[in-house]
């Protein structure tokens, strides 16, 4: 029979139970605290671009198809807009629906290996199955390669007034020869990719060519006098696909994906001379560098920063916008050439996708506010007056600011004045305008004019925004950068001016009027009914991506999955350890106390009680 261990042998075993328990407890703490330092470490390996890697195939080629889905808009009174100045009533057709894929080619490596560059190709497979109608659908739809002829022959006419009258005689006879009109019928299959024959420019032409010694001369800017919204961007066809040069993330993570150049340049030109509009920031898009939280204290940080600058703003209204974020997260940009800008995105919220879980990131309000109410977005307004708008701003605030406290006598007053200083177009609110970059009376805005002003929306029918069908966002694993759920929307609209020297032109300015009289509640309100000119929505599409049930147990299994299964065994050692040293000290101060103190009692009760004589 085994002995009974004695109790100086259990409070050994107790203490070398405690000591192994406090050792695993500072090793468990050490390795939970740069746990995610080393994850994130590891990750940084796996992310650079590098030929016969993961990383590197993943990026040449997306391996989850992108949807894209058309939806164009159907102007069913044309005949009264033209005749009798109705407002325009539109019909949304579709979706036609396309499967996106996506490849890089022409791939080079350069700077040791930390920059990438490459051409991008797109190729679209129609979707019958995803598709509410047929491409040879019919929609009549504004003329715009024949609109921005006029508007580019307009110009030239205002800008040299001796040959306006010739300038306005040639267009018009163009317009009246192909008898084309502002509206035009045409078959949703020639509207997107295959384009269809401009006959009004092919005219113009051929004035332009028959008049000896034409003081200016005139070529087609389209590509066989096709036009089409996206024609020759289906495969290699496309020739606005230009070199990317992107870091490849071997030197920095952090850097990863972020652009260098495009088209060799460092910087757009078409905006006002401003770094924060023409400088190209950001990505393309379909990944992020990894780790989207911001370091501990990063909040108060920045906002002792705000604190500093606000008492050093320059301009008006920064006393209201900032450009900062103070969610904890990463500010995320992407650069988009089709609308010669970069695009940043915020933290909406914490989501989950397919078991992973991730942040969705949208774009904020301040995109769609308009450069009369946010100093920085003032460099979009090509068409304000060509003045420094910081000096502006600068001699604005010395003259309206009292000095003695450097606040606004009437900050509603001054906004007011500030705002007065734009042109119309640049008081509305969820535009952006492009024809300056476009060469065309090009609009830019979120579908249904979604968080543009209400003016847009009554100008036609047939417009009802809506967050949910109309709103851009993208989830991403936090960690990785990778995304796994995103939704870009975008609507194309063109711009359409009065001018009573072009035919086509003369009866819009009945329609412009018949909308602002019968939206009263505006025309109180200054500069909505100073614009002159009617924005109107021509298509807009939806592009989405979602990880697929393959990829995203991929990811699970070989990054998520890892990470919980080590985390768990940490947190499972930390707490055991805590238990078990818990209980060794609990069972040695039961010892030492307690049981000491019973033995203490037991033997003074011996020594007390008398002795009982032995029997004989």
């Amino acid at each position: 029979m085994k002995a009974k261990p004695t109790r100086d042998s259990l409070r050994k075993t107790a203490i070398i139970i405690g000591i192994i328990s406090t050792i695993l407890i500072i090793i468990s703490s050490i390795s939970l605290y740069y746990f995610d330092a080393v994850i994130d470490k590891q990750i940084a390996k796996q992310i650079p671009i590098k030929h016969g890697t993961e990383s590197f195939e993943k990026w040449q080629k997306i391996a989850v198809p992108l949807t894209i889905k058309f939806f164009l808009f159907n102007v069913t009174n044309a005949y009264e807009v033209i005749n009798f100045g109705d407002k325009p009533i539109l019909q949304q057709c579709g979706p036609y629906t396309f499967i996106e894929t996506r490849e890089k080619q022409q791939i080079r490596f350069e700077n040791n290996g930390e920059r990438v560059i490459f051409k991008e190709f797109k190729y679209y497979y129609f979707d019958q199955s995803r598709t509410n109608g047929s491409l040879d659908d019919m929609v009549i739809v504004p003329n715009i390669p024949e609109i921005a002829m006029a508007s580019q022959i307009i110009s030239k006419a205002e800008a040299i007034p001796q040959l306006a009258e010739f300038l306005y005689g040639i267009l018009n006879a163009a317009f009246h020869i192909s008898d084309t009109s502002i509206f035009g019928k045409r078959k949703v299959r020639e509207m997107l990719f295959e384009g269809y024959k401009v006959k009004a420019i092919e005219e113009m032409e051929k004035i332009i060519k028959g008049i000896p010694n034409s003081p200016i001369p005139f070529e087609s800017p389209l590509r066989d006098n096709l036009f089409g919204l996206f024609i020759w961007k289906n495969g290699t066809d496309d020739p606005e696909s230009l070199d990317w040069r992107i870091d490849t993330g071997l030197a920095d993570a952090s850097t990863f994906g972020q652009v260098h150049s495009y088209d060799d340049k460092r910087e757009n030109t078409c905006w006002r001379n401003s770094y924060y509009c023409n400088t190209m920031l950001g990505g393309d898009g379909s990944q992020f560098p990894p780790g989207l939280d911001l370091p501990a204290g990063y909040e108060n940080r920045l906002l002792e920063a705000k604190r500093r600058k606000n008492k050093e703003f320059d301009s008006l209204l920064q006393f209201e916008h900032t450009l900062d974020d103070i969610s904890g997260k990463r500010r995320l940009y992407v650069y988009n050439p089709d609308i010669y800008r970069s695009v940043y995105l915020t933290y909406e919220r914490d989501t989950e996708v397919r078991g992973i879980k991730a942040y969705r990131y949208t774009i904020p309000d301040i995109f769609y506010t308009s450069p009369a109410d946010a100093p920085e977005n003032a460099c979009f307004c090509t068409k304000a007056p060509e003045y420094d708008l910081n000096e502006f701003n600068k001699k604005f605030l010395a003259e309206h600011v009292n000095s003695n406290n450097n606040h606004p006598k009437n900050f509603v007053e001054l906004k007011n004045l500030y705002k007065n200083s734009f042109p119309p177009q640049c008081r509305l609110n969820g535009i952006l305008d492009i024809s300056y970059c476009k060469k065309a009376p090009v609009i830019i805005s979120a579908p249904h004019f979604y968080k543009a002003d209400a003016l847009l929306v009554h100008s036609v029918e047939g417009i009802k925004p809506d967050a949910k069908k109309h709103k851009t966002y993208v989830d991403i694993e936090p960690r990785t950068g990778i995304v796994i759920n995103a939704a870009r929307r975008a609507q194309i609209n063109i711009e359409l001016v009065p001018h009573n020297n072009v035919a086509p032109f003369r009866t819009l300015q009945q329609v412009i009027s018949n909308i602002n009289n019968n939206y009263n509640s505006y025309n109180s309100q200054d500069g909505f009914n100073n614009y002159n000119g009617l924005i109107l929505p021509i298509l807009w599409l939806e592009e989405t991506a979602q990880v697929d049930e393959k990829n995203a147990n991929l990811l699970k299994s070989k990054l998520i999955n890892k990470i919980k299964l080590f985390n768990g065994i940490l947190l499972f050692l930390l707490n055991l350890s805590v238990i078990c040293l818990t209980v060794c000290l609990v069972y040695l101060i039961f010892v030492k106390f307690i049981l000491k103190r019973k033995d203490y009692d037991k033997s003074y009760e011996d020594d007390t009680l008398p002795k009982k004589k032995p029997i004989t």
